[in-house]
């Protein structure tokens, strides 16, 4: 019988400094290989094991408080302050004050 994929939380060295990313896998080990990253560096995300084996939707995220990347304007958003609009992150003022076509 195979292990559940359960969610980790997981460092993502992108574009910014302290992103994460989940990542799903049976153990923390197996989610810190793909990313080359430190065991001790992997956190259980169970609020996303509903969404196994992936993806997790936006509004997962949302509801979980996480950043997100606004898609219009590439700016690192707080939590709480983007929505999802035609299915991308973006944050309140690219919603407030930008043409999104």
């Amino acid at each position: 019988m195979t292990a559940p994929l359960l969610a980790w939380k997981v460092p993502d060295p992108g574009l910014y400094e302290d992103c994460e990313r989940i990542v799903f896998a049976a153990t923390a080990q197996d989610a810190a290989g793909p990313l080359d990253c430190n065991v001790d560096q992997v956190e259980r995300a169970p609020e996303f094991d509903s969404h196994s084996p992936g993806p997790v939707p936006l509004q997962a995220y949302r509801a979980a408080d996480w950043q997100m990347v606004c898609n219009h304007c590439g700016e690192m958003t707080d939590a709480g302050e983007w929505q999802v609009v035609a299915g991308e992150p973006i944050c309140r003022d690219c919603i407030d004050g930008a043409d999104l076509s």
